[in-house]
């Protein structure tokens, strides 16, 4: 059956410009929560029309970008709904149970439901780092460093699976029971199990929409081919961009690393010597760990600045030096012409972003703090397939990288990052009395 998006909002009991005008309640208006479109990158100008623009072209080239971003919020909300009332299509393969618990406002009079069970999880526990959209920038957001995670790119760091694959539902729920070390992100350990479950399942359905919001937004706007409303079947819609997406999840329980079994260390010799040839990779040029983390394990290993894919993006770090080059121009005339020039520059680069650009470092061996775990198996992962969406490469050896290091290399790098928080700078050899305590290692 053929359904325009008129029919879809009609069959959904809203129009179109629900999506736009805020809800008069009483004398008090109040703003409808509504998902922030992923313009991230654009320059915001391009769809404000002021009335001053140069040219017929000019206005014209904005009219068009303002009815793509109505058409592809209307192909969203037929999709998706909207951050009080989600609409799960069966493409996504999510449960609607669970998101209904998560999503809406918080609070048990505002939240609940007829039955009195509490809804409105992520708004309660989440949207304050993570924002209404899942785009990494709610409210405190710019306070954190690490920035919360933007869920929109469906690319995640921390998890089980292989790099590039999505994580697996267990992999959401021990992040949500015991949060990341080192960073903002908490533990909500005492909430009830359905309810971590449903916050789970929420970033999930954030996760969708995100990616399938920049697939319209790029067929929209960058190859200037706007689905057209009248004609277009929401079945085929999703099919097309939402049972992709929907897939790469079903499909993360199938992508989980596995290590093979780790060479015997049950005694401190076998131990010291798992070590020294770990500290020997760590240095040496096939696992080039020293590049970054530096040859001490510091963290300070890097010539240049690193950035995570959400980070690089932006060019804020390259206009920066060139405004810290710009004063040490002696001419001050022709120092403050620069440095207008180019803190204008600089201006017009912030507003496309939510937040600023932000620097990523190495982590710090020696401290101990693991952001996904320190069992054995954990850094395993972590050696093996790298962090996604950062500079941390894959390390291990298969189809996609045929030069990667051996299960049993791996597992000696694995024994030489546990020990460094007991090593001592001064005195880096491996010896029976600095391995003493590490005994609860065969745990």
């Amino acid at each position: 059956m053929m359904l325009s998006s008129y029919d879809w909002l009609r069959a959904r009991g809203c129009a179109a410009l629900l999506l736009f005008v805020p809800v008069l309640v009483g004398c008090t208006k109040i703003e409808a929560p509504a998902f922030r479109l992923n313009l991230q990158g654009r320059d915001p100008q391009d769809f404000v029309l002021t009335g001053s623009e140069q040219d017929q072209a000019q206005r014209d080239a904005k009219e068009q970008n303002l009815t793509a971003l109505k058409g592809v919020s209307t192909i969203l909300y037929a999709m998706f709904g909207s951050p009080d009332d989600p609409y799960i299509m069966p493409e996504t393969a999510l449960d609607p149970r669970k998101i209904k618990l998560a999503a809406g406002a918080a609070g048990m009079h505002e939240g609940a439901d007829k039955t009195g069970q509490q809804r409105g999880l992520y708004r309660q526990h989440c949207a304050h780092c993570h924002g209404i959209s899942g785009d990494g920038a709610g409210p405190t957001a710019a306070f954190l460093n690490p920035y919360p995670r933007d869920y929109r790119t469906g690319a995640f760091k921390f998890k089980s699976t292989v790099r590039a694959a999505k994580p697996t539902n267990d992999d959401l729920r021990r992040i949500l029971h015991e949060g990341i070390a080192g960073t903002a992100m908490p533990s909500f350990l005492l909430l009830p199990d359905d309810e971590i479950d449903a916050i789970a399942e929420y970033v999930k359905y954030l996760s969708i929409r995100g990616q399938v919001e920049q697939m319209l937004l790029i067929k929209a706007l960058d190859e200037g081919d706007p689905i057209d409303l009248k004609t277009a079947n929401l079945t085929e819609l999703a099919a097309e961009y939402i049972t992709p997406v929907a897939e790469s999840w079903t499909q993360a329980e199938s992508m989980i690393v596995t290590p093979p079994d780790r060479p015997p260390v049950d005694t401190h010799e076998q131990l010291a010597e798992s070590v020294a040839k770990g500290a020997e990779l760590f240095r040496g040029a096939k696992a080039q760990c020293a590049k970054c983390h530096g040859p001490t394990a510091l963290g300070d290993g890097s010539e240049e600045l690193l950035f995570d894919d959400w980070n690089k993006v932006k060019q804020f770090a390259d206009l920066s030096k060139k405004i810290a080059d710009a004063e040490k121009i002696e001419d001050r005339k022709e120092r403050n012409e620069s440095l207008s020039d180019l803190q204008a520059k600089l201006i017009a680069e912030e507003r496309k972003w939510l937040l600023p650009q932000q620097q990523v470092a190495p982590r710090n061996l020696r401290l101990g703090i693991y952001r996904f775990g320190r069992r054995p198996v954990d850094l395993y992962r972590r050696i093996f397939a790298g962090i996604n969406g950062t500079p941390m490469p894959q390390g291990g050896a298969d189809a996609s990288n045929p030069s990667g290091m051996t299960p049993e290399e791996i597992w000696h790098i694995v024994d030489y990052v546990r020990s460094l928080p007991y090593d001592r700078l001064s005195d880096p050899q491996v010896g029976k009395g600095r391995l003493a305590g590490l005994d609860s290692w065969h745990e």
